[in-house]
């Protein structure tokens, strides 16, 4: 015999389905019975979800670069290496920030001058192998 599925199966909401297969000729006294363990793998269907520790943050001016001004977290429903990540910036801001693509810690580069520009958004991604998203961070000197 043959089994097959009349709907999709998707392992967020169930990852193993037990089925019991019974067959029987015309006799009813031939019958037997066994059991199937359908075990769902993951597909990289969902988008990371990142979230800001703060949406905004504050910084000494002429503060030297290297300091840790907060981080960003991710959550991913997928499975296994589906749920991983990286966290990046987007490029016009990668002089002045960075972010640790694993822990999500976002640091300076360098010193900065509030009379040259006050604030600044810094756009982080947080990338896995095939979705993406993105969240937004105000820095002010």
């Amino acid at each position: 015999g043959e089994v097959s599925l009349i709907d999709l199966l998707d392992r967020e909401n169930k990852t193993y389905h037990n089925l019991t297969l019974c067959v029987r000729d015309e006799n009813p006294n031939h019958n037997d019975t066994t059991f199937l363990l359908v075990t769902v793998t993951d597909v990289n269907d969902n988008n990371p979800v990142i979230t800001a520790n703060d949406s905004s943050v504050m910084i000494l001016e002429e503060e030297a670069g290297g300091v840790m001004i907060t981080y960003v977290t991710a959550t991913d429903e997928d499975d296994g290496t589906n749920a991983e990540w990286t966290y990046t910036i987007v490029d016009r801001l990668s002089n002045e920030f960075t972010v640790d693509g694993a822990t999500g810690e976002v640091t300076t580069l360098r010193a900065f001058d509030r009379e040259e520009q006050d604030t600044y958004e810094v756009y982080i991604l947080a990338v896995d192998h095939v979705k993406e998203d993105s969240s937004t961070l105000d820095v002010t000197p």
